[in-house]
């Protein structure tokens, strides 16, 4: 189900800013919300892009807001808004 926030859909996920904290001697790293308190998700190595991805998963929050904004300006039936549907949909659970 999906908040009203300024006119833009939001879903219930943990709100950011996320951070990552690493671990040096371990093969993971968290990622944190509510400054550092909530733990979001733990990111193993995998095939040594361990950090990429972890980056990618403290810039969702960000990224899924900027694809609503997005979405919020694109005409329906373009490609572009079909991509932004599809990204939206998929982050929100509804896909």
């Amino acid at each position: 189900m999906a908040l009203a926030h300024r006119g833009i859909a939001m879903s219930k996920h943990t709100p950011g800013p996320w951070t990552v904290l690493e671990f040096p001697d371990e093969k993971f790293v968290e990622v944190r919300a509510n400054e550092g308190y909530s733990i979001v998700a733990h990111v193993f190595f995998n095939n040594g892009n361990r950090d990429e991805t972890a980056r990618l998963i403290v810039a969702a929050p960000e990224l899924l807001e900027a694809c609503q904004a997005a979405r919020a300006l694109t005409p329906d039936g373009t490609h572009t808004s079909g991509v932004l549907d599809a990204a939206i949909a998929k982050a929100t659970g509804e896909a």
